[in-house]
């Protein structure tokens, strides 16, 4: 969920590549919410 998402962010002890794992989810999963810059 997203609030699981952002609580893996916020840790302290999550690494680097896990953070960003958890961001290229999040852009996959919330994509349609931003508008096309196109």
């Amino acid at each position: 969920s997203l609030r699981d998402d952002m609580f893996n962010l916020a840790k302290p002890n999550v690494g680097v590549a896990d953070k960003l794992d958890v961001l290229k989810g999040l852009k996959w999963n919330y994509a349609c919410l931003r508008p096309s810059l196109s």
